[in-house]
């Protein structure tokens, strides 16, 4: 398992890891590219994508992340304009969320920094 970083999310620390599929797998019980688990604030992204991937699925979990901080991710049913509000107070936070896991996981990848540490 790639080495852990924590990011602050509207008050919030979550964990943000590289994890291989396998490990990813192991926790869902199928396959995907990335996953927010909100019940212990981890993020957790395939480390076999590329920067791109990585850069896009980002994207997609701190959106949920963000949402969960500001409790909003026990919500069933967005409207298209609840989220297009949220986004447009949020979108340069995300932005800037993006920028520093980006930072940190690209950094991880290139130093093939390894650590057993489990999540919360």
């Amino acid at each position: 398992m790639k080495k852990i970083f924590t990011i602050k999310i509207f008050g919030h620390e979550w964990d943000v890891r590289l994890v291989s599929k396998e490990v990813l797998r192991k926790e869902l019980g199928f396959d995907a590219l990335g996953f927010t688990f909100i019940d212990r604030f981890t993020i957790d992204v395939l480390e076999e994508c590329t920067d791109q991937e990585i850069s896009h699925i980002l994207a997609h979990e701190l959106t949920h992340a963000m949402l969960c901080s500001q409790g909003r991710a026990f919500q069933k049913k967005f409207t298209q304009e609840e989220l297009c509000e949220f986004m447009s107070w949020n979108h340069e936070t995300l932005d800037l969320l993006i920028s520093e896991c980006e930072t940190e996981l690209f950094k991880i990848r290139k130093l093939g920094i390894e650590t057993n540490e489990q999540p919360r």
